[in-house]
C-alpha cells in the first residue's frame, strides 16, 4: 500500500486537518497519518517545494523515534513497515535545498539526466514492435518537452 503526498501545495495538510462533522470539530487523517498507522510507503513528491516549518513535524517520524505528534490530538507511533521516500528536482523555480536535519534522514540517490540515446534504447526494450521512426519521434518530443520545462522553470 502506498500514499502519494504532494508537497507542491503545502505538505502540512498531509498529516491531517480539522474538519467540521456532525456539529463538532474532528480530526480528518491525511496520507502521512494513514501511512503511519497502516504501514507501507509514503512518497513525498517534490519535497523541496514544501516550507521547512511544514516539514519540521516529520523529523521525529523519520528518525529513531518513529512517532508523529498530531498537534491538538495525539502522538502516533509509526507501524513497523512504514517507510517514506522523497523526490525532488534540484535548481527548479520554487524549490530550495533541504535543511541538513531533514536531508540527513534520507539516503540520497542522484539520478542522471536521461539522454536521447538512453530513452530510445528504453523504448526499444519496452516496445519492440515500435518502428524506429516513431521511436525517434517520441525521443525527440521528450527532449523538446524536457528542454522547455527547464527554460520555464
Amino acid at each position: 500500500m502506498g500514499h502519494l503526498i504532494s508537497c507542491k501545495y503545502g505538505c502540512i495538510l498531509a498529516i491531517g486537518t480539522d474538519t467540521f462533522r456532525n456539529g463538532k470539530v474532528e480530526f480528518r487523517p491525511g496520507p502521512v497519518y494513514s501511512c503511519a498507522c497502516s504501514g507501507g510507503f509514503g512518497i513525498f513528491d517534490e519535497i523541496n517545494m514544501a516550507r521547512n516549518e511544514a516539514l519540521a513535524v516529520l523529523h521525529s517520524a523519520l528518525d529513531f523515534r518513529r512517532v508523529i505528534d498530531v498537534p491538538g490530538y495525539e502522538r502516533i507511533t509509526l507501524a513497523d513497515d512504514t517507510r517514506f521516500i522523497a523526490t525532488m528536482n534540484y535548481n527548479y523555480a520554487g524549490t530550495r535545498e533541504l535543511n541538513e536535519a531533514l536531508a540527513s534522514r534520507f539516503v540520497v540517490i542522484r539520478m542522471p539526466v536521461l539522454t536521447l540515446e538512453d530513452l530510445q534504447r528504453l523504448l526499444r526494450e519496452q516496445f519492440p514492435d515500435l518502428s524506429s521512426k516513431y521511436n525517434k519521434q517520441f525521443g525527440l518530443l521528450f527532449m523538446d518537452i524536457q528542454k522547455n520545462v527547464k527554460v520555464e522553470n
